[in-house]
């Protein structure tokens, strides 16, 4: 993630009511989470 999407990601959610600490844990796990083929279509029909 590019600093420019780091910080418009952080602009945004905080405008949303998010806190820094709920920020921060969400932006660690978009970094570094791999979802399976299999844990994204899960997923998807759950909606």
């Amino acid at each position: 993630m590019t600093a420019p999407e780091a910080t418009n990601i952080i602009i945004r959610l905080t405008q949303e009511g998010w806190d820094a600490k709920k920020i921060n844990e969400f932006i660690v796990f978009i970094e570094t989470h791999r979802p399976s083929e299999d844990e994204a279509m899960n997923i998807i029909k759950k909606e």
